[in-house]
């Protein structure tokens, strides 16, 4: 396997996990008195390798572990009814293999395999994502951690334990997505009653690297915003609760946060009138934390100016939003006048601000908004209180229905808000 470097916002500490193999049930696999007694010691040594060390502190020999494992490897690889158990169990006992030596990237390989096997005969069991996940993150593997614990959380049982949070705290601290990290150490102490041992480890680092933002300051757009560009551009603000995906293509503008307000604008490419006149539109996202004004008195202060307004109810996506049709035959005439539809939109702070901006989207180019690599920093967290979101259509009679089509993708997928 390549060796894949990656920068982690934690200083890399091995947590001691709890393996896997916990959760495999021998007697699903074999009733041989031998191969259950192999399968006893590698439960009862598991803390000797089931993570990667450069140190090494046991009596054992490593060497002596590792003769050992390739042992157990063989022996229950003969097997002749491959099962989604003996995969699960190949799989750990070639990820351990790989921990002894990092050097032997074929037993890693191995491990993914025999966790691909596992898949395909039960593809509805968490553990055959969460195995693979932990295996990819004790080899710093951390994009492909992340996603096959996603997979595995969406699988979960009604009571799932609390070594999977524990390792998927882990790996998403690894990924620099410390709300989700967050949202497991929680998890953790619902299951248990108290802190897990990532938690006791680690979380105190987790929690510091979260900065609080104060909305009577002001932020420069770097500070507010941050991009993944590629074919489609990601951009994402956690202190105003906003993800915005565009084509890379467009022109956008993007400004600081200042006076409460900060706000974003996209241009829409050139569209035809029907006498085959350039024409266009732009797509105009206020956003403002709230003071004492309610949503629908803030959006009447905008659109009061028009007279001729029409309320629409058929953009209704969030609990809390007002949405208003304009048009405007004394604005850009040459054009059939200004047609315009601005949506209102209030939102509170959820209970783990930044969790659903760090959740990876399959982008139209095939990439998933995530950085290449994940740069060491501290995340900044999002306004206290409500935020008000107004989001602005703003284009022409002419190229209304093309320039629409455009905006309510843009509205229904490319929009994300907290």
């Amino acid at each position: 396997m390549r060796k894949i470097i990656v920068f982690l916002f934690l200083a890399w500490i091995p947590v001691q996990a709890f393996s896997n193999v916990n959760y495999i049930d021998i007697t699903k696999i074999t009733d041989n008195n031998e191969l259950v007694n192999s399968f006893a010691y590698l439960r009862g040594n598991k803390q000797y390798y089931d993570h990667q060390t450069t140190d090494w502190f046991c009596n054992i020999p490593r060497e002596e572990f590792l003769e050992r494992l390739q042992d157990f490897n063989k022996s229950f690889s003969a097997l002749s009814v491959k099962s989604e158990e003996l995969y699960l169990l190949l799989g750990d006992i070639s990820g351990y293999i790989y921990n002894l030596d990092t050097d032997d990237t074929a037993s890693f390989h191995m491990a993914v395999k025999y966790y691909k096997e596992s898949q395909t005969l039960s593809p509805d069991d968490y553990r055959v994502y969460w195995f693979e996940g932990q295996l990819y993150t004790s080899a710093g593997y951390s994009s492909g951690a992340m996603e096959q614990f996603f997979q595995a959380q969406d699988l979960l049982p009604a009571l799932p334990p609390a070594d999977f949070w524990n390792d998927y705290a882990e790996a998403m601290a690894r990924t620099n997505k410390p709300s989700h990290c967050m949202y497991a150490m929680d998890r953790v102490k619902d299951i248990t009653g108290k802190a897990g041992r990532f938690e006791q480890q680690e979380g105190l680092s987790v929690y510091r690297h979260i900065i609080r933002v104060d909305k009577d300051k002001a932020y420069s757009k770097d500070q507010m915003w941050s991009l993944v560009a590629g074919r489609t551009a990601s951009f994402t603000s956690r202190p105003l609760g906003i993800r915005i995906l565009t084509d890379s293509t467009w022109m956008v503008s993007v400004n600081p946060y200042q006076d409460h307000q900060s706000s974003f604008c996209i241009n829409l490419p050139a569209l035809k009138t029907k006498d085959l006149k350039d024409s266009g539109g732009m797509i105009h996202i206020y956003i403002k934390t709230a003071d004492n004004k309610s949503l629908h008195a803030y959006v009447d202060s905008i659109v009061s100016k028009y007279p001729d307004t029409t309320k629409i109810s058929y953009l209704n996506k969030y609990d809390k939003m007002v949405a208003y049709e304009i048009k405007d035959k004394t604005v850009n005439p040459e054009f059939g006048g200004a047609h315009l539809i601005i949506v209102g939109i209030e939102r509170d702070a959820p209970e783990y601000p930044g969790l659903l901006l760090e959740k990876p989207v399959r982008l139209p180019d095939g990439s998933n908004g995530e950085p290449h690599s994940y740069a060491a920093c501290s995340k900044m967290d999002r306004f206290r209180g409500r935020i008000f979101y107004t989001i602005i259509l703003d284009t022409g009679e002419d190229v209304f229905d093309e320039a629409y089509s455009i905006f309510k993708l843009i509205y229904d997928k490319n929009i994300i808000i907290e």
